[in-house]
């Protein structure tokens, strides 16, 4: 009985996101509150899951759910109207941690998670999110008509968050190789399996980290993975 009460009492704290309101207006020209915001932003990214087929749908869904519970007690600020975003990211955490320790233990870590997730923006889920969050606030139904640069970027939104993903993890990849040094005498002559064109540039050349060795011309991807071999022994 008392786990129940803890998720009760958590529901009436969210439910105070029905009277937050945000500068977006509804259909019959009233603001919107965050809790009706968040239902849409659900729905769009439910109605779009067939464009994104790789992402783990119930993840992403669970997370449109979660990303604005921090509004419950500061409420929402426009964009255009924050003068200092440290201070909104602070009154959302500490909304956070003011809201999830109502919960069970397990609940509360999962709906955290999320949410941390969701403000990290380092998944492709949170990316897909953030990216209909933004969407889903242009395509107001008081915007009936939608400017040509607007379109266009909720299209890219769409259209491109994988091809960004993808460049997101090689920028994130290619740090890594950067944190990788190369031994300052090391014979690459000697090393089997690199090809006779990364030996002789590479010797050449002496690169200081695996980041480095992986943009010298000549050198390919299975080069590479040869020195990460040569590294791990």
């Amino acid at each position: 009985m008392e786990k129940l009460e803890r998720y009760l009492q958590f529901m009436r704290e969210a439910e105070r996101l029905k009277n937050v309101l945000r500068s977006a207006r509804t259909s019959t020209g009233r603001h919107e509150s965050t809790a009706e915001h968040t239902w849409r932003l659900a729905l769009l990214a439910l109605v779009l899951a067939d464009e994104k087929p790789e992402l783990d749908l119930p993840r992403v869904l669970a997370m449109c759910l979660v990303h604005d519970l921090g509004e419950a007690y500061e409420g929402d600020i426009p964009a255009v109207a924050q003068c200092d975003p440290a201070s909104k990211a602070a009154a959302e955490l500490a909304a956070m941690e003011r809201l999830t320790p109502l919960l069970p233990a397990e609940a509360a870590a999962r709906i955290r998670t999320l949410w941390e997730e969701y403000e990290a923006c380092a998944t492709p889920e949170a990316r897909w999110v953030k990216a209909l969050d933004k969407a889903e606030t242009i395509l107001r139904t008081d915007r009936p008509e939608l400017p040509k640069p607007v379109r266009e970027a909720v299209e890219i939104a769409i259209k491109y968050q994988g091809y960004i993903d993808r460049q997101l993890r090689q920028v994130e990849e290619m740090r890594k190789l950067e944190g990788r040094p190369l031994p300052t005498d090391l014979d690459y002559r000697s090393l089997s399996g690199l090809r006779l064109e990364a030996r002789q540039k590479l010797a050449q050349i002496r690169p200081r980290n695996l980041g480095q060795a992986s943009r010298v011309s000549g050198v390919s991807p299975a080069d590479v993975a040869v020195l990460m071999v040569y590294l791990g022994k």
